[in-house]
């Protein structure tokens, strides 16, 4: 099995797994000393998100590592995700929030792991939806929708590539990078 530095400037981000520093830039290769990053599930504006082992848990478990590359002035953007993450993943459909890990190179919020292909997978492989499957997904997603904004949050990011269909269960959504906190009746007056 491979270990990936997650060093954005690493020229070898493939390491043996049996290393704790990565042979090509010397970073540390297990986060927080616990989590080792294993594949590279996708990439953005903001960072890189990687498929992981949480190593404290016996046996170990997958989670998701999403790297947010800090820039000027974002931590304090950065952080606000996070407590947003945490807020919300005490609802079955989203993921849980496991770790905040901040470094000056970036932070990683750490979350559980949701087995499944996205809708996006989904339609490529399968095709479109007809309209009971459409109509059934909707019922699906309603209840982490009223949650999230009983909340007095905005997801502002709603597609199918961040609508996970587990293997089990109802839809999940995922990514709140974009989320932002709704305004109240009186900011909206002003």
């Amino acid at each position: 099995m491979v270990t990936l530095c997650i060093n954005p400037q690493c020229p070898h981000p493939e390491n043996g797994d049996d290393r704790d520093r990565c042979q090509a830039c010397g970073a540390r290769l297990r986060l927080g000393q616990r989590f080792r990053p294993i594949q590279e599930l996708g990439r953005g504006g903001f960072g890189r998100t990687f498929l992981a082992w949480d190593e404290a848990e016996q046996p170990p478990q997958r989670c998701v590592v999403k790297q947010i590359v800090r820039s000027q002035g974002s931590r304090d953007r950065d952080l606000a995700e996070a407590k947003r993450l945490a807020q919300l993943g005490q609802h079955p459909q989203i993921p849980t929030l496991i770790a905040i890990l901040e470094s000056a190179r970036d932070i990683c919020l750490v979350q559980s792991y949701i087995a499944g292909r996205n809708l996006e997978q989904v339609l490529q492989a399968d095709g479109v939806f007809d309209e009971s499957q459409v109509r059934s997904l909707l019922m699906a997603l309603l209840p982490v929708l009223q949650f999230i904004h009983q909340q007095g949050i905005i997801h502002r990011d709603i597609k199918p590539e961040n609508i996970v269909l587990p293997t089990e269960g109802p839809p999940t959504l995922v990514d709140f990078g974009a989320a932002r906190t709704a305004p109240t009746a009186t900011e909206l007056e002003h």
